[in-house]
């Protein structure tokens, strides 16, 4: 098995969704901290397609700038994680949790948020293009500056409930919205 699938496998086994989070500082455990970051720093290539962190729990982690393009994250807490700057394009977090994250200047293009939790999660200056919101829940997100042209399944009620300015930029208009505070 190659050392990604292997280190995904441990991230899975021991930091799996469900499992009563002991640590009350509200941090991933060192280890896992530790693997994630090797995990999302290497940069490109076949060792990243596919590194399978579905069902974990990440809440918290520090994942700035990291390098996940095609991360399969389905049914994942990431509540609170630091995923600024990160490039999460086509990753897939089909009903994760991503309550207060921070997805700030992210690369987002043609990720999956079907039926995700994106409840005051900061998505300032990301890139959405192409990605999949459907049936998510987007209440308090703040999408300031924000690029969801040809975003998917977006609606005009998840829209209202996000918090939007003028460089908003929606898939209906194409141009930036007139702000929702």
């Amino acid at each position: 098995m190659p050392i990604m699938q292997t280190l995904a496998a441990y991230v899975r086994e021991h930091a799996a969704r469900g499992v009563p989070d002991s640590n009350s500082a509200r941090q991933v455990p060192s280890d896992i901290q530790a693997i994630l970051t090797v995990l999302t720093r290497r940069r490109e290539g076949p060792h990243l397609a596919n590194v399978d962190l579905s069902k974990t729990n990440l809440g918290h982690a520090e994942l700035r700038e990291a390098q996940m393009p095609g991360f399969q994250l389905r049914g994942s807490n990431l509540r609170g994680a630091n995923l600024w700057g990160a490039n999460l394009s086509s990753a897939n977090f089909l009903e994760a949790d991503l309550q207060e994250a921070t997805l700030s200047n992210a690369d987002l293009r043609a990720a999956n948020f079907f039926s995700a939790d994106l409840t005051h999660a900061k998505l300032v200056n990301s890139t959405l293009r192409h990605a999949g919101l459907g049936n998510a829940t987007m209440k308090g997100a703040i999408l300031s500056g924000a690029d969801l042209m040809f975003a998917v399944d977006v609606t005009k009620d998840q829209l209202d409930d996000a918090i939007t300015d003028q460089r908003t930029v929606i898939p209906e208009l194409g141009r930036p919205l007139t702000p929702n505070p």
